[in-house]
């Protein structure tokens, strides 16, 4: 029975994922701001609320399992947000936007000694941002489901 729990959670995570990515696709290409520390807040409450419920629903689970939910939930959002924000605006799906403190880190790690704006590869950084996401996010299904 948790087992139906846990693939509806992530289910709901990645529909809002792609929702969402969707969503601020579109509120930038009209030229709107995006707030992005409000937006993940928003969002990871949504997300620790679905996951909250699916725990009360199913029934309890043992910390290990519920760290590898976080780890899917966070990470498969992460990627699959990522992929759809910049497949909507037609970039390169490994786009990463110095607009925002989580792609910063990466555009940080990949471009030592980059002055400029136009000096980072920011494509380098959207690659090392889908690895660490999917490492972590296998991490999590071990977690989980091992």
């Amino acid at each position: 029975m948790q087992i139906i729990g846990l693939l509806f959670h992530i289910g709901v995570v990645f529909a809002l994922a792609l929702s969402e990515g969707e969503h601020d696709a579109r509120t930038i290409m009209r030229g709107a701001y995006i707030d992005h520390v409000r937006g993940w807040l928003v969002r990871a409450s949504f997300m620790v609320l679905c996951g909250a419920a699916v725990i009360s629903i199913f029934g309890a689970f043992t910390l290990q399992v519920v760290l590898g939910m976080s780890l899917i939930s966070a990470f498969g959002f992460s990627a699959l947000f990522r992929y759809r924000l910049n497949k909507v605006r037609s970039l390169s799906p490994y786009y990463v936007s110095p607009s925002n403190y989580y792609d910063r880190f990466f555009i940080s790690i990949t471009n030592i000694g980059a002055v400029k704006d136009e000096e980072y590869d920011i494509n380098s950084a959207g690659r090392v941002a889908y690895i660490t996401e999917g490492v972590l996010f296998t991490v999590g299904v071990v977690l989980t489901f091992c």
